[in-house]
């Protein structure tokens, strides 16, 4: 009974913006909710879940990633889009693509230099 309790806890913490809200829709003490949150094992419990999330949601945006520079370059190139968009367009462009490059190229380096440690 206390792992479903649990459950329901992170869930509510997880889908609701403050603390506050998740223990209204809980129908509990704010109190409680700040209890758990001391608690080790569940805030464990609940950095994993929060980690979890995280990593979907990462591996989602990755798996659009060209249909989003496609967009960009889409409004960059239509010469009916008001100029502000067409430049912030631009500036999107330019700025996720340095990015992109520095993370593929630093990435590996990275991993290099943590085989060469261990």
């Amino acid at each position: 009974m206390k792992h479903d309790k649990t459950e329901k806890i992170i869930s509510a913490l997880l889908t609701n913006p403050t603390i506050k809200e998740a223990a209204k829709n809980l129908k509990i003490a704010e109190s409680t909710l700040y209890n758990y949150l001391k608690d080790e094992d569940f805030k464990t419990k609940y950095n994993e879940a929060k980690s979890m999330i995280l990593s979907q949601t990462a591996l989602y945006l990755q798996s659009n990633t060209s249909k989003c520079a496609s967009t960009i370059i889409k409004l960059m190139e239509n010469e009916e889009t008001p100029p502000t968009v067409r430049l912030n367009a631009c500036k999107a462009a330019i700025e996720y693509s340095i990015k992109l490059t520095e993370i593929t190229d630093i990435l590996p380096r990275i991993e290099q230099l943590e085989r060469s440690i261990y």
